[in-house]
């Protein structure tokens, strides 16, 4: 009996040991897939604060921006370049900008200040140039009129977008792409004469002093696919008054936001983006389109 009873307590130690390891073991287990949960969901969150897409200055107009994720494309962005537009006929000349002062630079990217001045006129200007995603690049505006005459609602500020690979070249204009209905795409091939330098004014903000009125488009949105036609660049603010865009020499495409009209004192804020995608012209122009929407939806809200 005392054999069978010593037996039965072996086997319930046993059993218990087991358990307990068991248990020990799970915990284990738990405690490693938590850890590699957190470690995924750690390197998730870094991979979004720093995205395969970098922002460099030249100079404080001059920016470098490389997407790395997929194509390792670059381009150049100028902003402003030096210029400004009352009229089509009126541009301020390199000289007669005054540089502002770096800021500190942004979690991801550069804020930058300047003063432009023209016949009279004035702007104080500042914007900030920063990562928004793997996609695109979030560039924000703001001008205050500082001169004693009122701008325009044709003033714009002139911004300049060059690739800096050849794929993005387009001498005949066929794979460069305008807004010219409500959700209309033409390259500007078909749009109308392709010179070595085209400019469109935005419909409704027209340049009064320019006897010829060229062919308009519908937003700022402009854009161009590389030679393999499965990438696309763009260009895009929430208010421009004008797109330019040049098929030879530079290969670089303009989209000025619009600054005017704006009357002595007053402040005006704009929104603009640079997305490239792995799409064509009219993937990218919704996603760009999409980002503008929300961007404004936001704005509002604030």
């Amino acid at each position: 009996m005392c054999n069978i009873e010593h037996l039965f307590l072996q086997a319930i130690r046993f059993t218990v040991l087991i358990l307990i390891t068991t248990c020990i073991t799970q915990c284990i287990h738990q405690d490693r897939n938590e850890k590699d949960f957190n470690n995924k969901q750690r390197k998730r969150k870094e991979d979004l604060k720093t995205p395969c897409l970098n922002i460099f200055p030249d100079d404080p107009y001059l920016f470098n921006i490389e997407f790395q994720r997929d194509s390792l494309y670059k381009f150049r962005l100028w902003f402003p370049e030096l210029a400004i537009f009352n009229c089509d006929s009126s541009r301020a000349i390199t000289e007669e900008i005054a540089p502002g002062e770096w800021a500190e630079k942004t979690e991801n990217g550069y804020y930058v200040t300047g003063k432009i001045y023209e016949n009279g006129r004035a702007i104080d200007f500042k914007y900030n140039i920063s990562v928004f995603s793997n996609e695109a690049v979030k560039l924000e505006l703001q001008v205050k009129n500082t001169g004693r005459f009122p701008w325009s609602e044709y003033a714009q500020l002139a911004v300049c977008l060059a690739p800096a690979c050849k794929t993005f070249s387009d001498t005949i204009g066929n794979r460069t792409f305008i807004q010219t209905e409500l959700n209309l795409l033409n390259s500007i091939k078909k749009a109308g004469k392709v010179d070595d330098f085209n400019h469109y004014p935005v419909k409704h903000r027209n340049d009064t002093n320019d006897p010829d009125q060229r062919f308009q488009v519908a937003s700022g949105y402009v854009s161009r696919a590389n030679a393999d036609l499965n990438y696309s660049i763009s260009f895009i603010w929430d208010e421009s008054a004008r797109v330019d865009v040049n098929p030879g020499g530079l290969d670089c495409i303009h989209s000025h936001p619009a600054i005017g009209p704006l009357k002595p004192g007053e402040t005006i804020t704009r929104t603009g983006f640079i997305v490239l995608t792995n799409t064509d012209a009219e993937q990218n122009f919704d996603f760009s389109r999409n980002l503008i929407n929300q961007s404004l939806d936001l704005r509002k809200t604030h």
